[in-house]
């Protein structure tokens, strides 16, 4: 043992180490659910999951696919059938994500037109499904009541908005 001290130290000294704790059990890292706007180009799903690990944040992203395509404003504006359809399958998903890990932080980022589908989706959850609905310059009117997806979260419906948003949304 002398000579292995002598010729290799730190091996030795971690030889003498006292035996480890258990690490703690990490928190599960989140999911976020992303929900563009109208019109199929946008950029809050790239931009998210660019951020996210910017900020030490190891959360998968799942971009949500909701719009008619490309282009397709208006028949995204107008196609209320689809639009509940779509909030009934972004309700779906989320719950089959919640069964496979029940412990998961689930958060829903939204932007736009699919601000509204995404508390449609959130009003059939149950309550405390997510975490938290964060939108992003949300194409919803100041009356919508936003209680019934409210209590689908645990924490809060957190809106960003711009003094700008009136020349889009009116």
């Amino acid at each position: 043992m002398a000579l292995a001290g002598a010729l290799f130290p730190p091996f030795v000294a971690l030889m003498a180490w006292p035996a480890a704790r258990p690490a703690p059990v990490p928190k599960p890292s989140g999911l976020v659910f992303v929900v563009g706007g109208v019109g199929g180009v946008d950029m809050v799903g790239p931009s998210v999951r660019k951020a996210l690990p910017k900020y030490g944040l190891r959360h998968e992203v799942r971009v949500f696919v909701w719009t008619h395509g490309t282009g397709k404003i208006l028949r995204d504006l107008q196609d209320t059938p689809h639009l509940l359809q779509k909030a009934d399958e972004l309700a779906s998903e989320i719950l089959r994500a919640r069964e496979e890990q029940p412990d998961r932080p689930i958060f829903v980022v939204a932007k736009s037109g699919g601000a509204g589908l995404s508390l449609l989706a959130a009003e059939r959850l149950p309550p405390c499904t997510l975490e938290r609905i964060i939108l992003l310059s949300a194409a919803v009117t100041p009356t919508y009541d936003l209680r019934p997806a409210l209590r689908a979260t645990r924490g809060e419906i957190v809106s960003f908005y711009s003094s700008n948003d009136w020349l889009v949304l009116g």
